[in-house]
């Protein structure tokens, strides 16, 4: 009786250990060969307002238009295409990319729009181009796994505008609603540092 109940633990023994090696080896299986570890912002204090003498269309009717600004935030734009990359123990330098243009956009009405571009200080139609600043060093190690070289992605940045429009006229003395709309405009790059394995 007790060779079978050794024989039985011995084989429980084996079982559970074969378990545990196999359980082990999926884990490390399952980790990605890459990850995004870091991202961030980097706006261009270098971007020239615009100088052009932006109008404030009156229309026919005497109707004047007032936009009220509502908020600002930073909405991250299209991949532009470019990275930098290196090995561990190099420093990645963000200039190494070219400079590229993109534009300032708005869905505001074409009625409102030289009153709200003469708000906001900026044309809605203009291209701006845009550098690259700034550095990350690449380390060996990342969460324990030996790092093989990492890239850094960079995307479009925007300055994007909500306002309100309301207007008047000689008829009508009380402001009246006439829509909500956006403006954006180039303000610099979002970055991804992406790191590959080995």
């Amino acid at each position: 009786m007790k060779k079978i109940v050794s024989l039985l633990l011995a084989t429980a023994v084996v079982l559970t250990s074969n378990t545990l090696s196999v359980h082990a080896e999926t884990k490390q299986e399952n980790l990605p060969d890459s990850e995004v570890v870091e991202e961030f912002n980097v706006f261009n204090t270098d971007v020239i307002e615009t100088t052009e003498e932006i109008p404030d269309i009156q229309t026919r009717s005497h109707i004047t238009y007032k936009v009220t600004k509502l908020n600002r935030t930073s909405e991250i734009g299209a991949y532009t295409g470019q990275s930098v990359s290196g090995e561990p123990g190099v420093t990645i330098s963000l200039s190494q990319m070219k400079a590229t243009s993109f534009s300032a956009s708005s869905n505001v009405a074409w009625n409102v729009k030289g009153k709200a571009q003469a708000t906001l200080g900026f044309n809605f139609s203009k291209s701006y181009t845009i550098g690259h600043s700034g550095s990350r060093k690449v380390p060996s190690t990342h969460n324990g796994r030996k790092v093989k070289r990492a890239e850094l992605k960079a995307y479009r940045l925007y300055d994007k505008h909500t306002f309100k429009v309301t207007w008047t006229s000689i008829h009508v003395k009380q402001p009246q609603y006439y829509g909500t709309y956006w403006a954006k405009k180039p303000s610099g790059y979002h970055y991804k540092m992406v790191y590959y394995y080995k």
